[in-house]
C-alpha cells in the first residue's frame, strides 16, 4: 500500500469511527427522550437505565453500520475532492480504483465485524436489553420462558402452557400442552393437542388428548377430534413473547428452520431472518460503492454540506425500501432469498454502474462505438 492510499485509509478510519459515534449518541438520546416518561414513572434507577442503553449498543451499530459507512465515505471524498487532492492524485496518474480502494476495504472489515458482534454478541445484549425494559422499566412480569423456541407461558390463572411452534402469518399454533392446576400446585388436567386456532372468542384444539387426574391412580383419559375451551390468553400474548429475531443468533436461526421443515411447516420467516443476518451488513459495501460516485458529483455541485444532506436522504429511502422487501418476504409474497437480497443486488450493481460512468459525459461509455 503506498503513501496516498494509507493516506486516504487513515482519513476514512477516522471519519467511519466519527460517524458510528455521532449515530449512536445520536440513537440513544432521541431513544432516552423518547422513553424518559416511564423512567420517571417507574422510578427507574439510573444505574438501570445506564445498563438498558448499554445493552441496545451492539444492536445500534448493527443498524447504523451502513450508514455510518455511507456517511464517512461521502465526507471524506467530498473533502478530498473540495482540497483539490483528487484532483492532484488523478493528476499524478493515480486511478480512481486506487483511491478507493482503501474504502472499500475498511468497508468490507465492517461487513465482516458486523456480522461477527450479531452473531456472538448482540443475541446475548438484547435479551438483557429486552429484560430490562419490559421487567425492570415496565413492571411486567416474566410470565414466560423459550427454550430452543419452545415458549413455556404461565398465564394469569396459573395455568402452564407449552407451545411447540407458533406461525404470526396464518395464526396457527402446533404442538400445544397445557397443564391446568389446583390451590396447592397439585396438577389437576392436561390437554395436549395436534394444532390450535383462535376463533375471536374460545381456542378450538384439533386432535386434542385431555388428561384428569381427579384419581392419580387412575386418571381419565379422553380424545377430541375438536375441542373446544375459552381461556383469557388470546394469540397476540403468545405473539409478543416469542423470541425476536435479534434474539437468534444465525446458527439458532438455521438450527430451527432446519427443525421445522423436518416436520413440514412453514419456515418462511426464519428462512427471511436467516439471509436478513448476513444481506443487511453486506450494506455496508453497497453504501460504500454508491457513495464514491455520489460524494464526487454531488460534491461539484455544492459541497460538503449537500452531500451530506443527500445521503442522509438516500440512507432513509434504501432502509425503507430493504425493510419493505423484509415485510413482504415475511408475508410469504416473496421468496426469503429474494426479499433479502434482492435490492441489494440491483443497489451493488447500479453503484458499480455509478463508479464506472463517474469519469464520463454519456450514460454507457462501455458502449461508446469508437
Amino acid at each position: 500500500m503506498n503513501i496516498l492510499s494509507k493516506y486516504v485509509l487513515h482519513e476514512f478510519i477516522r471519519q467511519v469511527l466519527l460517524s458510528i459515534l455521532t449515530l449512536i449518541i445520536l440513537f440513544v438520546v432521541i431513544s432516552f427522550f423518547e422513553n424518559i416518561d416511564e423512567f420517571i414513572i417507574g422510578k427507574v434507577p439510573p444505574s438501570t437505565v445506564a445498563s438498558f442503553y448499554l445493552f441496545t449498543i451492539p444492536q445500534i451499530f448493527f443498524m447504523m453500520a451502513p450508514y455510518s459507512i455511507l456517511l464517512a465515505t461521502v465526507i471524506c471524498i467530498s473533502s478530498l475532492s473540495r482540497n483539490s487532492e483528487l484532483t492532484a492524485m488523478s493528476a499524478g496518474g493515480i486511478s480512481l480504483l486506487s483511491i478507493t480502494a482503501p474504502i472499500l476495504l475498511v468497508a468490507s472489515l465492517v461487513t465482516s465485524v458486523s456480522i461477527v458482534s450479531n452473531e456472538f454478541i448482540t443475541p446475548f445484549t438484547n435479551q438483557k436489553a429486552n429484560y430490562i425494559q419490559n421487567v425492570l422499566v415496565r413492571k411486567g412480569k416474566p410470565r414466560s420462558i423459550i427454550q430452543e423456541n419452545k415458549i413455556w407461558y404461565r398465564s394469569k390463572d396459573d395455568t402452564l402452557w407449552n407451545i411447540e411452534y407458533l406461525n404470526p402469518r396464518n395464526r396457527t399454533f402446533r404442538g400445544i400442552h397445557i397443564y391446568f392446576y389446583e390451590t396447592g400446585n397439585s396438577l389437576a388436567m392436561r390437554l395436549d393437542a395436534t394444532s390450535a386456532v383462535h376463533d375471536g372468542k374460545d381456542w378450538i384444539f384439533e386432535d386434542a388428548y385431555v388428561r384428569k387426574f381427579n384419581d392419580l391412580r387412575n386418571p381419565e383419559s379422553s380424545y377430541f377430534k375438536s375441542a373446544k375451551y375459552r381461556f383469557s390468553e388470546n394469540p397476540e400474548d403468545f405473539f409478543r413473547i416469542e423470541r425476536k429475531e435479534n434474539e437468534m443468533s444465525m446458527r439458532h436461526i438455521h438450527r430451527y428452520r432446519q427443525k421445522l421443515r423436518n416436520e413440514g411447516l412453514d419456515s418462511t420467516r426464519y428462512d427471511v431472518d436467516f439471509h436478513y443476518k448476513i444481506s443487511y451488513p453486506f450494506i455496508c459495501i453497497i453504501m460504500a460503492l454508491i457513495a464514491i460516485p455520489f460524494s464526487l458529483r454531488s460534491s461539484r455541485a455544492g459541497g460538503i454540506v449537500f452531500s451530506c444532506g443527500l445521503s442522509i436522504i438516500v440512507g432513509f429511502i434504501y432502509y425503507y425500501l430493504f425493510s419493505m422487501f423484509i415485510s413482504i418476504g415475511h408475508g410469504g409474497a416473496l421468496p426469503p432469498l429474494l426479499s433479502a437480497w434482492g435490492l441489494n443486488i440491483v443497489a451493488l450493481a447500479f453503484g458499480f454502474y455509478m463508479l464506472l460512468t463517474i469519469d464520463s459525459n454519456v450514460s454507457f461509455p462501455f458502449f461508446k462505438k469508437g
